[in-house]
């Protein structure tokens, strides 16, 4: 095939108010033939300034606004034999962004430069907007000074902020000869050396290639010149033909290779496809009961009412039998439509074990892990089970009061299936029509796994786990927290490196060490004793002593104000509790709330609740701990803003 060659360059130029630097800069271009030129701080903030730019490049198109700060500005310098100036779209942003779309040789292409801001904040919201104009561009070209030298693959941070823009977009950077150590670095300050300045290609089909070339050290500048040469494939010249025997004649066969194709190449985004469109309607055609990937559910909505059920159990001395109903088979591709079962016939896996992979192993049944649509397919096909159970008359499920009497016989997440039966003969009918079901569905039950637990049976009881949360006879067992105690301390020992500064120390402690804290604080109290344990662990990891040299009070504060942004615990856990409380408010209706209901009820009273004199009150002699500090928590917040349960707080927010 026949190419054009364009020459690309990347250049911060750290200034151009400098007319001798202007020669310099026109020397480079003329020396190494470039012909596109993307510009980061040019500085220009006076026409004058800019008219000289224009007077040194006659034969190029100059596209260069006017910077309000020296610190700021791009711009595109264009050869005007290339492109048709009558035909330029152009866009601007903030002096940090430009987006130009152009012909070649009646090849759309889309340029975008940008300098990127040094604040992380800054480039936090920096990279939301670059959204905008990256959406939906074809034949894109995508460069400039990143102020960022981010790795592929990156779980960390502002990095992966960046790399999950590139996937989302396809970029892929321009080939970088790695021999090349001119390559290695594009901008050096003392001992400083890092590749900031790059230049990447939107996927396309083939028609563009971008190679870089040359990484130019100068007298203009501490940033090299980036520059790569851009292949586009000439729609003048004329292509070969495939032979005939190139071609599959059998209609068959070619949808089955454009299938083959589909599923190789866009696999996840088909999968993922598919998925939304079950989710959108999921809510219609999946009951209440279930509450794994449907929108407006959670899982915290069964951990809810398993422990409002046995406190509810235990006060009214009422017969509660939980089951914990384990599978065998928790997924069968029987149940798959035949464009579906293209997808997941004869899939594999590979196991990574000390960086070497296995060789492949056939998957033939079980839930596909990190596949957007198993899990949808599955809660559909068992959303039959679940309707026998609950519509089977003889099966007698526990009985709560809220709003009205309502009869729960069984909730769902995904194959985590928890029954809440009355007697021994609705016990044994469950698992019927457990056996019938599984007849058709090729599903068993995993005798060994599952479990039945009595509430009022005065025979005690080892704890038992249900969705990562233990329970005994009373609620939540007071182990989880110990638990999750235990595994700070574990992650503590893993993380405690002597080469991480306080900073660093700071991020750990809030992404890793205290996530499990957070999901656990929904459903329990932590008295301050416990508060005070965490307190000792968190800052001793994060001055790797014993000794604080610095008052609590001040690391809490933000930078601007002289602190390191650290939270305070006691307060971050009192925001846990409310958001739980709005929650509540949201889904009061639901069977999973009635119980909840029945202790906030006087704290409900402004939403109107139905039957408000009939319904019961449970905190006439005990009210649950949790609920105590819930109530405590959003009268405190209240003090603050009468209207807090009208507004949407993220926990954030609230903190």
């Amino acid at each position: 095939m026949d190419f054009l060659k364009i020459k690309i360059a990347s250049f911060n130029c750290r200034g151009l108010n400098n007319e001798i630097k202007i020669m310099q800069l026109r020397d480079y271009f003329t020396l190494y033939k470039i012909d596109i030129c993307l510009l980061q701080e040019t500085h220009f903030n006076t026409k004058e300034n800019l008219d000289k730019l224009n007077i040194y490049f006659p034969n190029h198109i100059v596209i260069c606004p006017l910077s309000e700060t020296k610190s700021r500005g791009v711009g595109i310098l264009i050869n005007s034999s290339i492109v048709d100036e009558d035909n330029l779209n152009i866009k601007f942003f903030e002096n940090r962004i430009i987006s130009l779309d152009f012909k070649i040789n009646q090849t759309p292409l889309t340029l975008i430069i940008i300098y990127s801001p040094n604040l992380r904040e800054e480039q936090v919201k920096f990279i939301e907007e670059l959204h905008y104009f990256l959406y939906v561009k074809k034949n894109l070209i995508f460069g400039g000074d990143f102020n960022n030298s981010f790795e592929v693959n990156s779980d960390k941070g502002l990095e992966k902020k960046w790399d999950d823009l590139n996937k989302l977009f396809k970029l892929e950077e321009a080939f970088r000869p790695l021999e090349n150590e001119d390559f290695h670095y594009t901008w050096t300050n003392g001992h400083h050396f890092s590749r900031i300045d790059r230049l990447y290609l939107g996927k396309n089909k083939n028609s563009l290639n971008l190679n870089y070339s040359e990484c130019i050290s100068n007298s203009i500048s501490d940033h090299k010149i980036v520059i790569s040469e851009l292949s586009i494939l000439d729609p003048f010249k004329s292509r070969k033909f495939k032979k005939n025997s190139d071609w599959k004649l059998n209609e068959q066969n070619l949808e089955s290779k454009k299938i083959d194709k589909v599923s190789k190449e866009s696999l996840n985004d088909l999968l993922q496809i598919i998925a939304n469109r079950f989710r959108s309607i999921g809510h219609k055609i999946i009951q209440d009961h279930q509450t794994c990937s449907i929108f407006g559910r959670r899982m915290h909505d069964n951990i809810w009412l398993l422990s409002d059920m046995i406190e509810d159990s235990n006060k009214r001395k009422k017969e509660l039998n939980i089951i914990l109903a384990d599978q065998q088979k928790a997924f069968d591709r029987e149940f798959i439509f035949n464009n579906i079962k293209r997808i997941y016939n004869n899939s594999s896996a590979k196991i990574v074990l000390n960086m070497y992979e296995t060789l492949s192993i056939i998957i033939k049944s079980g839930i596909k892990q990190g596949c957007a649509l198993s899990m949808m397919l599955y809660i559909i096909a068992f959303e039959e089970l679940m309707l026998r159970i609950k519509l089977n008359k003889n099966i007698k499920g526990y009985k709560i009061y809220g709003l009205e009497e309502r009869e729960i016989k069984l909730t769902a997440y995904a194959d985590d299936i928890v029954g809440y039966l009355r007697d021994k003969l609705s016990i044994e009918l469950f698992f019927h029509e457990f056996a019938e079901w599984g007849e058709i569905s090729g599903a068993r039950i995993n005798r060994e796994k599952t479990g039945i637990v009595d509430v009022n049976n005065p025979d005690p009881i080892e704890d038992f786990k249900v969705l990562g949360v233990l329970f005994n006879k009373k609620g939540i067992s007071p182990k989880n927290l110990e638990n999750v105690i235990g595994k700070i301390n574990q992650a503590i020992y893993l993380w405690d490196i002597p080469s991480l500064n306080m900073l660093e120390r700071i991020t750990i402690v809030k992404t890793f060490l205290l996530s499990k804290l957070w999901f656990i604080a929904t459903f329990i109290t932590i008295n301050k004793h416990k508060i005070k344990e965490l307190h000792i662990m968190i800052f001793r990891f994060i001055w790797n002593s014993k000794i604080e040299l610095v008052k609590r009070e001040t690391l809490i504060l933000p930078f601007e104000n002289g602190g390191m942004n650290m939270f305070h615990l006691e307060s971050r856990l009192k925001t846990v509790s409310p958001q739980t409380y709005l929650y509540i408010r949201k889904n009061y209706q639901r069977d999973f709330y009635q119980l909840s209901i029945k202790w906030l009820k006087f704290h409900l009273r402004d939403l109107g609740l139905k039957n408000f004199n009939i319904i019961p009150y449970g905190g006439d002699k005990r009210l649950p701990v949790v609920y105590q500090f819930m109530i405590e928590c959003q009268n405190e917040f209240k003090n603050y803003d009468k209207k807090f349960c009208e507004k949407n707080y993220t926990s954030k927010k609230t903190y």
